[in-house]
């Protein structure tokens, strides 16, 4: 009761599969009976933070894996390859830069906390629930389509720029029977109370204890 919960809006639920969206709403609903107190908001910086995150770990995977891609190339899968390559080839003014802008989308996350007083956020965990492994795009409703890479990580390499706690849990089901998540976002380094709150969704959905299907390629 009287739990302050932030349902991040625009560039977290723009686009996403129709069941995603219902489930979401059908969440957000339930935490609403469950007396917490809903309040929509939008974060702007959400675009920069997930560009952010993208240059940093291209330039740190780059650094990690810097003698395999010199020693054994042909090892490393072509697309994999391709993100530490380019990380290789950025110059390292780019990371000094990523890491000024990472501080400033911190600031701004964390003064969006400040002016609701919320205690988590809530988000979609992915656009669209598992594709195919043989599918390299995801259908969109508006009819394009995203690799699947970008789609499946589009709402959560933001939380990689800010550092903050996040628990995905379930929420439901799409009409192939498939899993739906829903992200609980949490104020920096106070996991356990982020955790506290995903525990209590989770508990009373029971999501959890439904059979996964599994579908063939």
């Amino acid at each position: 009761d009287g739990v302050r919960i932030g349902v991040l809006g625009p560039y977290f639920t723009d686009n996403l599969q129709p069941d995603v969206a219902a489930a979401f709403a059908e969440a957000v609903a339930t935490l609403r009976t469950l007396g917490a107190s809903i309040v929509e908001v939008a974060w702007e910086h959400a675009p920069v933070a997930r560009a952010v995150a993208l240059l940093i770990s291209r330039i740190e995977s780059s650094a990690i894996h810097h003698h395999n891609i010199r020693t054994d190339p042909h090892l490393i899968r072509d697309d994999i390859r391709a993100r530490f390559e380019i990380g290789a080839l950025l110059p390292g003014d780019v990371l000094i830069r990523a890491n000024a802008a990472r501080a400033i989308v911190r600031d701004s996350i964390a003064a969006l906390y400040r002016e609701h007083a919320l205690a988590a956020m809530v988000a979609p965990t992915v656009v669209a629930t598992a594709p195919l492994a043989a599918h390299l795009e995801v259908a969109l409703p508006d009819g394009t389509t995203e690799g699947v890479g970008p789609a499946l990580t589009r709402l959560t390499m933001p939380w990689n720029t800010t550092g903050q706690p996040v628990v995905a849990v379930p929420c439901g089901f799409d009409r192939d029977e498939l899993p739906i998540g829903l992200s609980f976002i949490g104020v920096s380094d106070d996991d356990l109370a982020l955790c506290r709150i995903a525990h209590q969704y989770e508990a009373v959905t029971g999501w959890f204890g439904r059979q996964v299907r599994t579908v063939s390629a």
